[in-house]
């Protein structure tokens, strides 16, 4: 009796060995793909700012060209450091935002499976989950 009590200890000992290496390897995987995700918001943010800049330096080739016969640089000019840089600033800000709420409401979605969840009986803790995605 005691040696199968001491075989089931053991086993429950491995099988629990086992659900936290589990748990582990997939808190990394989560972070992986969080990580990835944070990697292709600021890859979309770098290209809405290289089209940005483009046709910020398109329009101000266009309105040199009309005005004078020199040929501008494909920079852009202090005037829009002076006056449009913060705006452009602010717009990417908004817009990485947008994508991080986005972001965390996916991955809470996933961790409380919703909206699977919501079929049943509902915790407070599920309410207070979804008040906080969904607003």
């Amino acid at each position: 009796m005691q040696n199968e009590s001491a075989v089931a200890a053991s086993q429950t000992a491995a099988v629990m060995s086992l659900n936290l290496k589990l748990q582990s390897a997939a808190t990394r995987n989560q972070a992986r793909n969080i990580e990835h995700e944070l990697k292709r918001i600021e890859a979309n943010e770098s290209k809405e700012m290289l089209n940005i800049i483009q046709v910020m330096s398109i329009g101000i080739r266009v309105h040199a060209s009309l005005t004078t016969n020199r040929v501008l640089q494909p920079y852009l000019p202090q005037i829009y450091v002076e006056t449009d840089a913060d705006a452009t600033r602010c717009y990417l800000f908004f817009q990485r935002m947008s994508a991080k709420t986005d972001l965390i409401n996916t991955i809470t979605a996933q961790a409380h499976n919703l909206p699977e969840s919501l079929n049943g009986s509902v915790s407070e803790t599920l309410v207070g989950v979804c008040e906080v995605a969904f607003i």
